[in-house]
C-alpha cells in the first residue's frame, strides 16, 4: 500500500486501539489463539451475533477467563471448544449460561482421532499397498507374457507356412529340371529369380532364418508400446538404441519384419521420446503423507477434479487401501455419519452413533466418545434443560444405572399430537411482582379470551 511507516509502528497503533464491548452481550464465542505456536497461547472473545472479536486475554488460564466473564452477567450462550478449562470457567462465572460445543471443534477432534489411528497403522498400510501394487503388476506381466506367447505361436505358424511354400517351389524346380526345362523357363514359371533357381538346384533349400545374437525379447515391452504408436521400424531402432540395444539397424529391421508380419505403420508420425511412458513400474514405498491420507480417507470427494471428474494418483491409492482394509472403510463411514448428524441437528441419533463408534474398539475413537459423553453431561449439569417425558420413559431418566448414551437418546422432541397448546398471561415472564416471588399456579392456566 506504499505506507511510509515500519511494521512495528503499525502494530503499535493497532495495539493502542480500544475495542468497545457491548455491556448487553448475549452470545459470545471463546477460543484460544497462538502467540507463539506450541509455546505461548492467549484467549480470544468473539461476539457471536456480529462475528467480530471484542477482546483478547493474555493467557488461557481458567482464572483469567473467569475474571473476564464475571463482568458480563447478561451472557446467555457461550460457544466453545471441548477444553475442560474453558468449560469449568464458564460454569463458575456464568452458571446460568448455556454452553455450546461448536461443530468445527467436534469434527476436528474426530478427524484428529482418526489421524492418530491411521498413524499407528501407517507402516502396516505401506506394506499392504506394496502387496496390492505387486499383485497388480504381476497380473499385468502375466497377461503381457500370454499375449507375447500367442504372438510368437502365430509367427511360427506363418513362418512354417512360408517354409512349406518354399518346399513346393523346390519340388517344382527339380521336376522341371529333370524334364529338360531351361533355367530361364523354370524361373519364369515359378516366378523366381534365375540366381535363386540356380542356388536352390545347387544347394537345396536355405535355412529358415539366421540365429540372432541379440535377445530382442528383452525389449518386447518397449517394441509393443511403439507398435501401438504406429512408429516405423527405423524410428523404433533409434529409440531402442538410446536404452542400450546392441545391434545394427538392418538386423533389427529383419527381425522385426519376421516377427511382426502384419504390422502397418505411419511414416509421418514422429515422437521425440516415445519410450518415456514405458518406464517399468517400480515400488518406491510411496503412499500419501499422513495428513493428506487422512483427508482422502474421511472425505471421498477429495482428490477428484471438478471439471473432468478425474481422480488423482493419491486418491486412487487411498481408495484401494480403503477397499482392502476394513477399518479404514469403517472410519470413513463413522466420520461421514457424524458430520451428517451435526449438519442435520439430529441429536437423538448421537447416542446410537456413540454406541456404533465404541464397537470398533480403537483407543483414540473410544477416547473421543468418552470425552463427548463427558461434555454432554457437563452441559446438562451447567443448566437445567426442560425435558418432557411420558410415564414409560420417566423411570429410565431417573435411574442412576443408565448410560450417558442411553440418557442422551431420551432427549428427543415430544410428539405434537400429545401436547396441548394455549396462551397464558404475560405475567409468567416476571420473576417478581410487587416484591412477591411470581410462582403462582394460576400463571400457567389458559388466559381469558377477553
Amino acid at each position: 500500500m506504499n505506507i511510509p511507516v515500519s511494521s512495528n509502528t503499525c502494530l503499535r497503533l493497532i495495539k493502542s486501539m480500544e475495542i468497545s464491548v457491548d455491556d448487553n452481550l448475549l452470545c459470545i464465542g471463546i477460543d484460544d489463539w497462538a502467540k507463539r505456536k506450541g509455546m505461548d497461547y492467549g484467549t480470544i472473545i468473539v461476539n457471536a451475533d456480529t462475528g467480530r472479536p471484542i477482546d483478547l486475554i493474555d493467557s488461557r488460564n481458567s482464572s483469567d477467563v473467569v475474571e473476564w466473564l464475571t463482568r458480563y452477567q447478561k451472557i446467555k450462550y457461550v460457544t466453545r471448544d471441548r477444553s475442560t478449562s474453558y468449560a469449568s470457567a464458564i460454569k463458575k462465572a456464568l452458571p446460568e449460561a448455556k454452553q455450546i460445543a461448536d461443530k468445527f471443534h467436534l469434527v476436528k477432534n474426530l478427524s484428529d482421532a482418526i489421524q492418530e489411528e491411521i498413524r499407528h497403522e501407517y507402516r502396516h498400510l505401506k506394506q499392504i499397498y506394496r502387496n496390492i501394487f505387486e499383485a497388480t503388476n504381476f497380473e499385468k506381466r502375466s497377461s503381457t507374457a500370454i499375449s507375447d506367447l500367442q504372438d510368437m505361436i502365430k509367427v511360427n505358424k506363418e513362418v512354417s507356412f512360408g517354409f512349406t511354400e518354399k518346399e513346393q517351389k523346390f519340388l517344382q524346380m527339380t521336376t522341371m529340371k529333370s524334364e529338360g526345362h531351361s533355367i530361364a523357363d523354370i524361373a519364369r514359371k515359378t516366378q523366381t529369380n534365375r540366381r535363386t533357381v540356380n542356388r536352390y538346384l545347387a544347394n537345396g533349400i536355405p535355412p529358415i532364418g539366421r540365429t540372432a545374437r541379440i535377445d530382442y525379447n528383452r525389449y518386447i515391452g518397449e517394441i509393443r508400446h511403439m507398435c501401438g504408436l504406429e512408429i516405423n521400424p527405423t524410428a523404433m531402432f533409434r529409440s531402442l538404441e538410446k536404452i542400450g540395444i546392441k545391434c545394427c539397424e538392418r538386423s533389427f529391421t529383419r527381425w522385426f519384419n519376421l516377427n511382426f508380419l502384419n504390422y502397418i505403420h505411419k511414416w509421418n508420425r514422429t515422437y521425440p521420446d516415445p519410450l518415456k511412458v514405458t518406464a517399468p513400474a517400480v515400488w518406491t514405498g510411496f503412499i500419501p503423507s499422513l495428513r493428506k491420507f487422512r483427508i482422502l480417507v474421511i472425505n471421498p470427494e477429495c482428490g477428484v477434479a471438478k471439471d473432468t471428474g478425474e481422480c488423482s494418483k493419491d486418491k486412487e491409492i487411498a481408495d484401494r487401501l480403503v477397499n482392502a482394509v476394513p477399518i479404514l472403510s469403517r472410519l470413513r463411514t463413522l466420520y461421514m455419519d457424524f458430520r451428517n448428524i451435526l449438519k442435520g441437528q439430529c441429536a437423538n441419533q448421537l447416542g446410537i452413533w456413540i454406541n456404533n463408534a465404541q464397537l470398533i474398539g480403537r483407543k483414540q475413537i473410544d477416547r473421543f466418545c468418552n470425552g463427548l459423553m463427558k461434555d454432554i453431561l457437563a452441559v446438562k449439569k451447567c443448566h437445567s434443560l426442560p425435558v418432557i417425558l411420558d410415564k414409560y420413559t420417566e423411570p429410565f431418566w431417573l435411574s442412576k444405572d443408565i448410560s450417558p448414551a442411553d440418557l442422551l437418546s431420551l432427549c428427543r422432541p415430544y410428539p405434537d399430537e400429545k401436547m396441548e397448546v394455549y396462551r397464558v398471561g404475560i405475567e409468567v415472564n416476571s420473576a417478581v411482582i410487587k416484591g412477591v416471588i411470581n410462582d403462582r399456579q394460576e400463571l400457567i392456566l389458559p388466559m381469558n379470551s377477553q
